[in-house]
C-alpha cells in the first residue's frame, strides 16, 4: 500500500511515525527515517561554440553550442554581455546543448553572450 506525503519544511533527517487502522483494531506505531536532500544541482556554463566553432558565418541563424555541467531549464542568449535585452528562454531539451540564435545585421565581427 503506497501512501503520498508531503514534507512541508526544510532539507535534513525526517522522522515519520505511521499507524493503520481497520474496524477491528489499530496497528502498532512504526517509525521511519529518511534523510531529506536537495536534489538541486549546480548549474555552470563552461563555454559556448558558434556553427561546431567554425571561423565565420554567411548566414545570420546560427546554432550556439553549450558545453555545460549540470541541466539548464532557461536561458538568456544575446550581443550584449550584460543580456538585460534578453529574455529568458525555455532551453529545448535536456538531451540537447544546441540552441539557435540569430545575429543582428551587418557584417563584421560578433559576440554572442550566453
Amino acid at each position: 500500500m503506497d501512501f503520498v506525503y508531503s514534507i512541508l519544511t526544510g532539507f535534513g533527517s525526517k522522522t515519520f511515525y505511521v499507524q493503520v487502522k481497520n474496524i477491528y483494531n489499530e496497528s502498532n506505531v512504526r517509525i521511519i527515517t529518511t534523510n531529506y536532500i536537495d536534489n538541486y544541482v549546480l548549474i555552470t556554463l563552461n563555454s559556448i561554440y558558434i556553427n561546431d566553432d567554425s571561423a565565420y558565418t554567411t548566414v545570420q541563424d546560427v546554432s550556439v553550442f553549450a558545453n555545460f555541467s549540470g541541466i539548464p531549464t532557461h536561458y538568456k542568449i544575446g550581443e550584449t554581455s550584460d543580456l538585460t535585452e534578453s529574455n529568458w528562454i525555455i532551453w529545448p531539451d535536456s538531451s540537447t546543448s544546441t540552441v539557435p540564435y540569430t545575429l543582428s545585421t551587418g557584417y563584421g565581427i560578433k559576440t554572442v553572450y550566453l
